[in-house]
């Protein structure tokens, strides 16, 4: 998915007044670049933009409202678009926690590793 609006090509700052003759972060002067706004630029923004140690805080605060909306959900209270809304911030956390660690391979690995040994458990537990 890609966002539309326009790039600064120096500074990559995506916020900028219809008409404005440079960029009002860094002064580059335009034409802008027109090209998509991606997510990954829009993570690696927030990152910059909040710090680091803030996006760790942020992170866990989401994995706990997830947490919270699936024990309402077991208390027979469920609330589908709460667990979604929950699920989408956990995602984009979890995003750019995979840019802050830098581990996007060891990840990949890691993932596949634990789906052969759930898939081997089920196995398992199905043959009894």
């Amino acid at each position: 998915m890609s966002y539309h609006e326009y790039i600064c090509p120096n500074c990559h700052n995506i916020e900028h007044r219809a008409g404005a003759r440079f960029c009002w972060v860094c002064g580059h002067g335009f034409p802008l670049d027109d090209r998509p706004v991606t997510e990954d630029a829009i993570l690696r923004r927030a990152i910059k933009h909040y710090g680091r140690v803030n996006q760790l805080h942020v992170a866990m605060e989401e994995m706990s409202e997830l947490t919270k909306e699936l024990c309402k959900d077991l208390r027979g209270k469920p609330y589908p678009d709460g667990i979604t809304e929950e699920m989408a911030d956990v995602q984009i956390m979890l995003d750019q926690l995979q840019i802050m660690y830098g581990n996007t391979e060891a990840l990949r690995e890691a993932r596949v590793a634990k789906l052969d040994r759930l898939a081997l458990q089920m196995t398992r537990e199905e043959n009894g």
